[in-house]
Parts: structure tokens; C-alpha cells; sequence
């Protein structure tokens, strides 16, 4: 992993903000080429299912929009990144489990986002970014809840501008 975070490092300004608007920009573009490969080449929808919820969040924009875009990712960027870090750091004696825990955290991320088989796999794929920048944050600052939301929050944005 520190060679993935040195990379990170490499390919990221040094300023604070400008690094997070950059790695929310790379998320986003893995997110995207990845989506369409599963959508285009693998022919895996990304259909959300048609229940009461659904069809009442679609009805009323704004309600859509605080929980798809803020309260989503708060409630998931602290039970799937956050809280599952904080306890692997608790009890890590080494770094050679660590990408066990980034894959198992991204699966475990992808599966709970059960609306079809397409979102499963396209979840797996954010929760790894996810989790990765969980980790390299975690290791730089105290404080890596934040930066972490902030990408989730974004990239669910841009797929509520689509919903």
C-alpha cells in the first residue's frame, strides 16, 4: 500500500484542498470508465428497484437530494470506511493485512448497495477507491472522515443529477 500512497502522492498537489479536489476528480473518472465497461461491455444494468421509496424520492427532488447526497454518504463513509478503519488500526500489528481489509471493506461496501447486479459490482469498484483514500488519508492526518465524505458526497451528486 505505501507504494500505491507514495503514487498518490506523485500525482497530487501538495495543497490540502487542491489534492482532495484532484483525488475526487480521479474517483470520479476510475468511477465512470468503470461503469461504462460494466454497462457497455458486460451488459449489467444499474436499475434502482421500483418500490414505494423509490418512487416517492423520485417524486419529491429535494428530499432525493439530502439523502442520496448528504445523509447516504454520511451514514455509509462512517459504517463502511470510517468506523472499519479506525477498528483494523485498533488491532493491525503489521501492514501485510492491509489489502486484505481494502478488498474485503469494498466488497462488503458493494454488496450492502443491493439494487441490481451492475450496482453491486460499480459499488465494489467506488468502495475500493473509497477505502483506499480512507487509508491514505488515515495514515497522513487525524482527521480523515472529512475528505472521504466529501468524494462520496460528490460522486453521489453527479449520479442524482442522473437519477
Amino acid at each position: 500500500m505505501n507504494k500505491i500512497y507514495q503514487l498518490i502522492d506523485r500525482i497530487t498537489p501538495k495543497n490540502y484542498w487542491l489534492q482532495l479536489l484532484t483525488i475526487t476528480l480521479y474517483s470520479l473518472v476510475i468511477s465512470v470508465c468503470f461503469n461504462l465497461f460494466i454497462s457497455g461491455v458486460l451488459h449489467l444494468n444499474f436499475d434502482l428497484p421500483d418500490s414505494k421509496l423509490f418512487t416517492f424520492l423520485r417524486k419529491y427532488w429535494i428530499i432525493q437530494f439530502v439523502v442520496f447526497v448528504i445523509i447516504g454518504p454520511l451514514i455509509e463513509t462512517t459504517f463502511f470506511q470510517w468506523l472499519p478503519y479506525k477498528f483494523y488500526n485498533y488491532f493491525k500489528k503489521s501492514s501485510k493485512f492491509d489489502v486484505l481489509f481494502w478488498l474485503f471493506t469494498a466488497l462488503i461496501f458493494g454488496l450492502s448497495h443491493n439494487y441490481s447486479f451492475g450496482y453491486q459490482i460499480a459499488a465494489i469498484i467506488l468502495g475500493l477507491n473509497f477505502v483506499l483514500f480512507t487509508m491514505y488519508y488515515g495514515e497522513k492526518e487525524k482527521n480523515y472522515f472529512w475528505p472521504i465524505f466529501f468524494i462520496h458526497s460528490i460522486n453521489n451528486f453527479l449520479a442524482f443529477l442522473d437519477f
